[in-house]
């Protein structure tokens, strides 16, 4: 998996800018459909390399705090559907479709193409 680093300018920074770009990349690579795990498993979409213990090691809970800044969350696929506003003028959304660790995560075009949340690969 391609590993890559946010653009100095942005407005975030340390793990909350590797956890942005890390969405970015792999949301275009997935032809904008990103489905990841909190870690590995058994389900027949899990890929390897496509859960958070996987690409940031030991931080799961960190990353479960930071995705906060930027990620609305919703713990059903019911919950999501029922929300009027999905995003909350946040750049991503994120839903918990099981006990297993399943997330399906959705980009807010809008907010990701505003300056402030725009990343860079690294060469």
């Amino acid at each position: 998996m391609k590993s890559i680093a946010p653009q100095a300018t942005s407005r975030l920074s340390g793990l909350p800018a590797l956890i942005a770009a890390q969405l970015d990349l792999l949301y275009s690579a997935n032809n904008h459909r990103l489905t990841l795990f909190w870690a590995p498993t058994e389900d027949p979409e899990y890929r390897p390399g496509y859960s958070w213990l996987e690409l940031l090691g030991e931080r799961v809970p960190q990353v479960k705090r930071t995705c906060r800044r930027f990620c609305t969350t919703f713990d059903s696929l019911e919950s999501y559907t029922r929300a009027t506003d999905k995003f909350q003028g946040k750049p991503y959304c994120c839903v918990e479709v099981n006990e297993a660790g399943k997330l399906l995560y959705f980009r807010n075009h809008g907010a990701l193409d505003a300056s402030s949340f725009k990343h860079k690969e690294a060469a």
